[in-house]
């Protein structure tokens, strides 16, 4: 009688077990937990598992020969075998999978440049790791997360880690020792080759990507605008500048100062420099200084707006470029229908590094009131010359600005260049020891701060334009991309007529569910 109730409860004795056995892989995976404490209970999982088959084998031996058994044995190992399927699929998903962002904007994918700045650091093979310093409450760290995927996603030899300054006070004053230096305590820090970098307060895909390129930069590069000649400021200020310019070279891991020529005692040193639209003219001694920095292997960028003779003319010279004395129409490629404001997209476009992604991602620019130039043969057998942007066809360059203020410019084929037009150009020496590079827009006003900040609401690649000139001129060319872009907002409208949309929901619809069942029920009666 003991026997036969003792062989009544093994079976469920021994599902029991089981149940303890899955119930060690979850205590398992719990933190905070004993060591001891998972394999213990899987201990005892085993053994209240093995009672039934062990101490009533004959029952069991019983059970499954029957025809029951076998069809539901047969169900089992069908399902264990999908089961397992799954698991296995699971584990090579976290190993390789793909990610497809199928937003209009790529909102929640890297920028190409992120890109290509992330092969080049895998094509070195020196490891980089950043720190985001930030609370665990600020806003911010949902996004971060979702960068902090893309940035290892893409990149090997990137790590990003995360300290709160609030909870880990200790990792924070670790760091400290580590780079012999107080971190932020909101903000971003980056080590690679025993160096080090900081973004204060900002976690978005440009801050990341900013002290990236300064901590792996082995050397700071240093652009320089020239002053003293009523040049767009990089400060800004109340009349305008190249403040935004300015910043995003920062972001870039670029140190940004100015020099007044004039008053310069040596010779000049950077990586690039800069003239931004001078209204003034420039000295004798200053031009020497210009022609002696490109000789030696010096990169220039010049942006000339219209009606200006600044004596810059031998800087272009050796390159075969000359400004033309006019005011650029085109009224085929009218941007905002204003003539005056050439748009360059698709074939305005012309093969280069600095337009190539322009091209690639359809993005277009607009040069508010530039004058065109002309690129006849350099002086020199080793230099060569590349046009930038030009306008269409039916463009030409008025030489007679009156008219264009009185509404009476028209093409003079006697008078005006006809276009296609040349607004913007590039040149180098492939000499060793040769000419330095060159950069030159027929117009200043296409990146300063007035002009963007009117255009903010419009995706145009002026910025990128220039900062991908800027990125030629210092051989950066990793750096030559598009610039994230920020997130479009689109706006949820109410419907004009809300009593639709309740009947739809609460009546419609579930009438039609009930005729589709009504419909099925009738067929098969």
């Amino acid at each position: 009688m003991m026997n036969s109730d003792r062989n009544e409860w093994l079976p469920y004795v021994s599902l029991f077990g089981v149940f303890l056995l899955f119930g060690s892989l979850i205590l398992w995976r719990l933190p905070a937990v004993p060591e001891y404490a998972a394999p213990a209970l899987a201990g005892v999982g085993a053994l209240l598992a093995l009672a039934w088959p062990v101490l009533n084998p004959g029952a069991v031996g019983e059970m499954m020969s029957g025809r029951r058994m076998r069809h539901g044995g047969n169900a089992f190992v069908l399902a264990l075998s999908a089961i397992g399927i799954l698991v296995v699929l699971n584990f090579l998903a976290t190993r390789w999978y793909y990610i497809q962002d199928v937003t209009e904007n790529q909102r929640f994918s890297i920028s190409d440049q992120t890109r290509q700045i992330l092969d080049d650091i895998d094509d070195v093979g020196e490891p980089v790791t950043v720190t985001a310093i930030l609370r665990s409450t600020d806003p911010s760290s949902a996004d971060l997360d979702r960068l902090i995927d893309q940035y290892e996603l893409n990149s090997s030899a990137v790590k990003i880690e995360r300290i709160d300054p609030q909870i880990e006070p200790f990792l924070l004053a670790a760091l400290e020792q580590r780079i012999g230096e107080a971190p932020p305590t909101n903000g971003l820090l980056a080590e690679s080759g025993g160096r080090h970098a900081v973004v204060f307060a900002s976690f978005d895909e440009q801050a990341i990507t900013e002290v990236i390129v300064k901590a792996t930069r082995a050397e700071e590069k240093t652009i320089v605008f020239t002053t003293g000649h009523e040049e767009f400021s990089p400060e800004g200020g109340a009349e305008g500048g190249y403040r935004a310019i300015s910043d995003q070279l920062g972001r870039e891991g670029f140190t940004v100062e100015t020099i007044s020529l004039s008053t310069m005692t040596d010779t000049l040193s950077a990586d690039a420099v800069i003239i931004a639209g001078p209204r003034r003219p420039f000295l004798e001694g200053e031009v020497e200084l210009l022609e002696a920095y490109l000789r030696d292997g010096g990169a220039l960028m010049v942006l000339l707006d219209p009606q200006t003779d600044v004596g810059l003319e031998p800087l272009l010279a050796p390159y075969g470029i000359t400004m033309r004395d006019d005011l650029v129409l085109d009224p085929q490629r009218a941007f905002l229908q204003s003539a005056q404001i050439p748009a360059i997209g698709g074939d305005g476009y012309q093969f280069h590094t600095i337009t190539k992604n322009l091209v690639d991602n359809n993005i277009p620019s607009a040069v508010p009131g530039a004058r065109s130039m002309d690129l006849g043969d350099p002086q020199i057998d080793t230099i060569s010359v590349s046009p930038l942007i030009q306008t269409s066809e039916a463009a030409w360059g008025e030489t007679d600005v009156d008219s264009i203020a009185s509404g009476d410019a028209v093409p003079d084929p006697g008078e005006d260049n006809a276009g296609p037009l040349t607004l913007g150009a590039a040149a180098e020496d492939s000499a060793e020891g040769g000419y330095g590079r060159l950069v030159v827009f027929g117009n200043a006003q296409l990146v300063s701060d007035d002009f963007l900040q009117n255009m903010q609401m419009l995706s145009l690649g002026n910025g990128d334009l220039v900062l991908n000139g800027v990125n030629w001129l210092t051989q950066d060319e990793a750096l030559i991309s598009i610039r994230p872009t920020a997130p479009e907002s689109r706006s949820i409208s109410p419907v004009e007529n809300p009593w639709l949309l309740i009947l739809t929901t609460t009546l419609f619809m579930p009438a039609l569910v009930a005729a589709v069942g009504f419909w099925v029920w009738w067929r098969q009666r």
